[in-house]
């Protein structure tokens, strides 16, 4: 994903994200306006964090992500682009209190040993993500999905907007 400073108003402002999986290397997972960390700046956030000893106990994911967010903090950031691990509901990343847009992509049978065997469990696992008064970007789903959605946006007052790709030439905004 390349993400270049966006215009927020009238002031440029810089952009942070934190994805996964990384396609070379862990650096790739957490980017300032868009360029990965250097080696340098990769090497130097992680022993800020974790000194010389990180806990066998804490996943690899668990571990970057809470890189990133020291990163995001150290940088000022403006803006994070921040995408889950596994899902929403109980998903690491779910610890920040408020956003301003939740993105939810297509939601089938995936983490299933994780998030639920059935379509409805793996949605209210992803739901979860959504937050009080936010709003709310998704795609044509299955009808059991959209209605989850549609319940856990109500449940947070949230505004949820479901996107044709076919419609607009696959523009989300005009």
């Amino acid at each position: 994903m390349d993400l270049k400073p966006v215009s927020l108003g009238m002031k440029s402002k810089s952009m942070k994200n934190s994805s996964s999986p990384h396609l070379i290397e862990a650096r790739e997972r957490i980017r300032i306006n868009g360029t990965p960390l250097s080696y340098k700046q990769f090497h130097q956030y992680f022993f800020d964090v974790f000194g010389k000893q990180i806990s066998t106990e804490m996943t690899y994911f668990v571990a970057l992500t809470i890189m990133a967010f020291h990163v995001f903090l150290k940088e000022k950031v403006d803006v994070v682009v921040l995408e889950t691990g596994i899902g929403g509901r109980f998903d690491t990343t779910n610890i920040i209190p408020n956003t301003s847009l939740c993105v939810i992509t297509l939601i089938d049978y995936d983490h299933m040993n994780i998030l639920g065997s059935s379509l409805e469990e793996i949605s209210w696992n992803k739901a979860g993500i959504i937050k009080n008064h936010s709003k709310v970007i998704t795609i044509q789903q299955n009808e059991t999905v959209l209605n989850i959605l549609d319940q856990e946006s109500r449940d947070k007052s949230a505004k949820l907007k479901i996107i044709d790709l076919h419609e607009n030439d696959g523009k989300i905004f005009r």
